[in-house]
């Protein structure tokens, strides 16, 4: 019986310290995301990191989901101080659980794009836009810098982890102490941030395909006046750096985008690379897939006798300006371009006219026609005709 009082005594003695360290932890977080935001505000207006529009506008983006992230946790550390207490707790985290989501999967995303700025601006391991490796070991201040702020970067995403233990081990202690209230209110907030972090992976990826295009964006350079790659809605799929476009020289590195496809000639020279460190890529076009009128089709080599790019399998891609080919080593890449594209273009919605005038010479009173367009608006002209007007 003294055994069994002891376990409880213990057991309620550990709920106690358990809760505290939550709460601790939590102000301790909040104090972190201050911090954060002070070094990404520095990282931003510091002229020395020579950052460039596309690269500022990642900065701030982060810094204004930082902000966010923060309120958020400010208001948890008020119900945490209720959490033993109050049975209505509860519905405290299910009331913030779509802000968390949102706020803790946007800071993810962002954050992996910083880290991958920061590691090339440091010489570290950089394949395209993706990090590879740790960077470079550097020392003085900067280094200091840049180690504080890799490590305040992954905060958020173990501090969501974190809950769990804490509360799964308090709902552990409460259900020796036989406190059923307290196991329940333990066991929901538990699983109420199990679901929050599994929904969070959930969007890391959609948004990581979206944040892609930020940084392909930054590297890009050469680009058509008023042509932006960042667009509402655009995401990224698929690259590789080892195609050849025939009838051109060199290699191209295509981006294929959930509406478009990017070609780009990569730097292949030392002082190409020397003269456009962070806009490594040069625009060379961009194929919208809506103007793609047929399906993407491989083939195989035009000619493998030859040893020029006819000795490689290729894809073809049809649009207003004609048939362009690609051609790869690997016959399973092109295959997978040819499904992702053929697959991207069936997601494209493409509105059917409701009606179409006759050619602008010969267009008639609109309150003559038969029909009654009231409720229609033109969307747009025929491009290629550039006479047609078409009712939606």
């Amino acid at each position: 019986a003294m055994a069994a009082a002891d376990d409880k005594e213990a057991a309620g003695r550990r709920i106690k310290q358990r809760h505290s360290e939550m709460q601790d932890t939590e102000t301790k977080f909040i104090s972190d995301l201050e911090k954060l935001n002070e070094m990404l505000t520095e990282l931003q207006q510091d002229k020395k990191w020579k950052l460039n529009d596309n690269q500022k506008t990642l900065m701030q983006r982060t810094i204004d989901v930082v902000q966010n992230i923060s309120m958020v946790h400010s208001s948890l550390v008020e119900a945490m101080q209720k959490l033993p207490q109050d049975v209505n707790a509860t519905g405290v985290l299910q009331n913030v659980e779509e802000e968390m989501v949102s706020t803790h999967a946007h800071f993810r995303t962002l954050s992996t794009c910083i880290m991958v700025i920061v590691q090339k601006k440091m010489g570290g391991e950089v394949v395209g836009d993706r990090t590879v490796g740790n960077s470079p070991k550097v020392g003085g201040e900067k280094g200091e810098f840049v180690s504080s702020l890799m490590e305040l970067l992954t905060r958020p995403t173990r501090r969501l982890l974190q809950y769990q233990l804490y509360l799964d081990e308090i709902a552990n202690d409460a259900d020796k102490l036989g406190d059923m209230r307290i196991k329940g209110l333990a066991s929901e907030w538990s699983q109420g941030f199990k679901n929050i972090a599994g929904r969070v992976n959930e969007d890391v990826r959609t948004f990581q395909r979206r944040e892609r295009v930020q940084l392909i964006a930054a590297r890009v350079r050469a680009m058509p006046d008023g042509m932006t790659l960042v667009q509402p809605g655009r995401e990224f799929l698929l690259d590789d750096g080892d195609f050849r476009e025939f009838g051109r020289a060199g290699y191209r590195h295509l981006y294929l985008f959930n509406d478009a496809l990017l070609i780009c000639k990569p730097g292949e020279n030392m002082l190409g690379k020397l003269m456009h460190k962070d806009q490594d890529l040069k625009f060379k076009h961009l194929i919208p897939l809506s103007k793609v009128s047929q399906p993407a089709v491989a083939r195989p080599p035009k000619d493998a006798s030859s040893t020029g790019v006819e000795q490689l399998p290729f894809f073809e891609i049809r649009d207003a300006s004609g048939i362009t080919a690609f051609h790869h080593k690997e016959m399973k890449t092109l295959q997978e371009w040819v499904d992702t594209i053929n697959k991207a273009r069936e997601g494209i919605s493409t509105a059917t006219p409701a009606y179409q005038l006759h050619p602008l010479s010969k267009a008639p009173n609109l309150q003559e026609l038969s029909i009654n367009l009231s409720e229609y608006v033109v969307v747009a002209t025929d491009q290629e005709e550039k006479q047609n007007l078409y009712m939606y």
